[in-house]
C-alpha cells in the first residue's frame, strides 16, 4: 500500500507519556474513542514485556503507534513487525514514529489479510492488544499459533469490559494454561509460552474466517440479483446481510451509467448490488483493511467488473465533484457521540465528492437523528424507506 513519507508535524496535536521508562510522544486524534490518551492496556504491556537481544518482536494491533514507537525506542536492534488492519491506526502508528523521530521503515507493517502467506517467518516475542470482537481475537490467535518460535513468548492486554477474560480462555485453549502479569484501570495483561502450546488446536480454529487462509461465505439475494459473499470477523455483520443494510438495498435506485461510491463498504455488497443495478462505474472505500480484502474478493468471485476498492480514512482520498451517488451504511460501534461525528464526516465529505444534482442516500437507526446532519449540510432531506428499527435517508445536492 502507498502511503505518505512525510507528515507536517507541527500541524498535530501530541501527548507526552511516559511508557515503562521511556518517554515518547503519540498521536493525539479527537473523536476517536480512546485515542485522546494512551491505553492502560499499553503501559501494561510497556511495563510487564520482557525482551531479550535478538528477539524477533511482533505486534498484534498498533492503536496510534504509542507501542510501536516505545519498542524501537526501547530496543532499537530488536526486528519489530506490525500486524494492523485499521488504515487510521496504521496512519496515526507512522505519524507517532516521525515525531519521536524514528524511521518509518525500521518497522516492518503487515496487514492482517497477509498474515498467512508469513506463517513461517517466527517471532519470538508476540504482543497482542485486544481487538474488537472475540471473532477477530480467535483469528489473531491461530495467527499466532503458526507464527510464534518453539520457544517464543505471548502476550495478550486488554480490558475487562472488552472481553479480555473471554479471550484469555480461548487463549488457554491453545496455548495451555498462561499467568496474569498485573492489573490496571481495569485491564490486565497475560503471558503464556510457546512451550506449553496443545497439541491439538480448538474446535473453533477450523471456523471458516478463523482458519488461515478462509473465508466466511453465504448467499444474499436483493433486487432479483444474487450475490456470493467473503466476508471475515472483524468486518460489521460479517456473517450475515443486516437488516439495516438490507432496507437500504431494497431502496435504491441506481441511475444508467452512474458513477456510485459505496462509503464504508464492509464486505462490499452494497457496492456490488448498485453495479448489478446498472451503475457504470463503483468504487467501494472502507477504513477497515479487512474489509477492503473482503471487498476484493467478493467483487472477484462474482466477476463484477466495474467495481475498485479502495483503502482509506473516510472519503478523504476521493476527488471532489465525480459522484453522481454515495451510498453508505455510517459504522456506529464506539458510543454516540462518535457515530455523530463519523456520520458527520461521510455526510459532508460525501457533499464534496458528488457531482451536482448528486445525492447521497444512507440508512441509520431511528433513534440516530441523521435526518438533521443531512438537512443542515444538503438543505434538504427525504425518507425513502423506513420501519420502526431504521429509515434510509436522502440528501439531494442542489
Amino acid at each position: 500500500m502507498s502511503l505518505p513519507q512525510e507528515f507536517p508535524v507541527d500541524q498535530v496535536e501530541k501527548i507526552h507519556a511516559v511508557l515503562g521508562d521511556q518517554q515518547v510522544y503519540v498521536i493525539k486524534q479527537d473523536g476517536l474513542v480512546g485515542w485522546t490518551s494512551v491505553y492502560p492496556a499499553i503501559r501494561l504491556a510497556a511495563e510487564n514485556v520482557t525482551i531479550e537481544p535478538g528477539d524477533r518482536i511482533l505486534l498484534f494491533g498498533c492503536h496510534q503507534g504509542a507501542l510501536p514507537a516505545y519498542m524501537s525506542l526501547k530496543y532499537p536492534h530488536n526486528p519489530l513487525a506490525v500486524i494492523y488492519h485499521d488504515y487510521s491506526a496504521l496512519e496515526a502508528s507512522r505519524k507517532t514514529l516521525k515525531i519521536n523521530k524514528i524511521p518509518i521503515d525500521s518497522i516492518r507493517y503487515i496487514t492482517d489479510a497477509e498474515m498467512p502467506e508469513v506463517e513461517d517467518d517466527k517471532f519470538d516475542v508476540v504482543i497482542m492488544l485486544l481487538p474488537k470482537g472475540r471473532s477477530l481475537a480467535r483469528k489473531w490467535l491461530i495467527q499466532i499459533y503458526y507464527g510464534l518460535a518453539s520457544t517464543g513468548q505471548l502476550y495478550i492486554a486488554g480490558a475487562n469490559r472488552e472481553g479480555i477474560q473471554s479471550v484469555l480462555k480461548d487463549a488457554s485453549d491453545v496455548f495451555g494454561g498462561g499467568r496474569v502479569l498485573a492489573y490496571g484501570k481495569g485491564n490486565r495483561i497475560c503471558q503464556f509460552s510457546a512451550a506449553k502450546r496443545k497439541a491439538g488446536l480448538p474446535g473453533w480454529a477450523s471456523n471458516p474466517g478463523i482458519s488461515p487462509g478462509s473465508w466466511v461465505e453465504f448467499t444474499v439475494e436483493i433486487q432479483g440479483n444474487r450475490i456470493n459473499i467473503h466476508s471475515l470477523p472483524g468486518i460489521f455483520s460479517y456473517d450475515h446481510l443486516d437488516e439495516g443494510t438490507r432496507m437500504l438495498l431494497n431502496a435504491i435506485e441506481i441511475p444508467p451509467g452512474a458513477k456510485v461510491l459505496d462509503a464504508g463498504c464492509g464486505y462490499g455488497v452494497i457496492g456490488i448490488t448498485a453495479a448489478m443495478l446498472g451503475a457504470g462505474k463503483v468504487d467501494l472505500i472502507d477504513n477497515n483493511l479487512l474489509a477492503v480484502a473482503a471487498s476484493h474478493e467478493t467483487i472477484h468471485v462474482n466477476q463484477v467488473n466495474s467495481c475498485t476498492a479502495l483503502a482509506g480514512d473516510l472519503l478523504e482520498p476521493l476527488t471532489p465533484l465525480q459522484y453522481d451517488l454515495v451510498l453508505s451504511n455510517p459504522p456506529f460501534h464506539a458510543g454516540h457521540a462518535v457515530e455523530y461525528q463519523m456520520a458527520r464526516s461521510i455526510i459532508a465529505q460525501s457533499y464534496l465528492t458528488l457531482v451536482p444534482g448528486g445525492q447521497v442516500v444512507i440508512v441509520a437507526n431511528r433513534f440516530i437523528r441523521y435526518d438533521r446532519l443531512i438537512k443542515d449540510i444538503f438543505g434538504n432531506c427525504t425518507i425513502l424507506m423506513e420501519s420502526n428499527k431504521f429509515y434510509v435517508l436522502r440528501g439531494l445536492k442542489l
